[in-house]
């Protein structure tokens, strides 16, 4: 069994571990995957290609201008895309005159293979020049809340500690992170008044806030941008610097993670961990083959095997 576990760790994956090693063995050694992927992450992976595309360009350039931008929203369609749209827009407006020089954008990179026979690989958002003979790391986040508690927790992202301290030893002379945050906007779109619930005044017209019919997509991405365009605090750029501390202990906690995987293997067992199932109020998307006692059947009907580390693909 030790031989035939994936032996590429990511933030993401280490961080599986740690949660809940039974959910990591389904989906980093087995590949599995459900059919269906939440629309959330639709919006995160476009609106990073999006980004991507603006830097590459050093910050040129508007939506229309990307073809194979306007393809992924033209397959996403419905609420996401227009959100998504909305997003990049006022993104792309905001950071037009941007003075960020990048020195590489989606950088990957790889560590080891090591001691535990593991290799750890990730991808940096951007590397920017800061002026003074180092670099910038940049970590892109889009969330649905921007306030204090959600800044706080910036310093101990696993994230950001993970590639600060594989940059560092790959030679660059970090010397600071910065998060650039969008927030996601809170409207959305109009529907149509259910015909039961409809109410109208005396010359038949619908009183206020009824609709006959649902908003369009134009009128929609019309009103996301009204929206970012009242909400300049919706763009957010908050500097991180990591300590010596910091460092040794992810340094650390790495290795401990590539040690368990390890035990795990040799044992041939991957514990549970009950908490996780339903963390943050969101069901983990293993719950409905864990609930049937691992049923075939609905690991058949529910999953799929996938790629196991999709975002470390080279870019076609």
């Amino acid at each position: 069994m030790g031989d035939t576990i994936n032996r590429v760790l990511t933030q993401s994956s280490m961080g599986a571990v740690q949660a809940c090693a039974f959910r990591y063995n389904l989906k980093y050694n087995e590949g599995l995957a459900p059919l269906d992927k939440a629309v959330h992450l639709h919006i995160g992976t476009v609106f990073h290609l999006g980004v991507e595309l603006f830097r590459e360009r050093q910050s040129v350039g508007k939506v229309e201008d990307f073809r194979e931008l306007e393809q992924a929203l033209s397959d996403m369609g419905g609420d996401a895309a227009c959100i998504t749209r909305a997003m990049l827009t006022a993104y792309f407006d905001k950071y037009q005159d941007d003075d960020w020089e990048f020195v590489s954008v989606e950088k990957k990179w790889e560590m080891g293979p090591g001691p535990s026979g593991f290799s750890m690989q990730g991808i940096v958002d951007a590397l920017v020049d800061d002026g003074r003979g180092g670099v910038l790391l940049i970590e892109t986040k889009t969330t649905a809340r921007l306030d204090g508690s959600y800044l706080e927790g910036l310093w101990s992202r696993r994230q950001t500690l993970v590639y600060d301290m594989a940059m560092r030893s790959l030679g660059y002379n970090v010397t600071g992170i910065v998060y650039d945050i969008v927030q996601k906007p809170s409207i959305r779109r109009l529907k149509a008044t259910p015909v039961e619930k409809r109410k109208y005044k005396a010359d038949g017209s619908l009183i206020a806030r009824q609709r006959v019919e649902d908003e369009t997509d134009e009128q929609f991405t019309a009103r996301l941008d009204e929206w970012y365009e009242a909400h300049p605090e919706a763009f957010h750029r908050e500097p991180v610097l990591h300590t010596q501390s910091q460092l040794n202990d992810i340094c650390r906690d790495v290795e401990g993670v590539m040690s368990l995987i390890n035990h795990y293997a040799e044992q041939d067992f991957w514990p549970r961990s009950l908490t996780s199932c339903y963390a943050y109020n969101r069901a983990c998307e293993f719950v409905p083959y864990c609930q049937s006692g691992r049923n075939p059947l609905v690991r058949e009907s529910h999953y799929r095997v996938d790629e196991i580390h999709p975002e470390l693909k080279e870019k076609e």
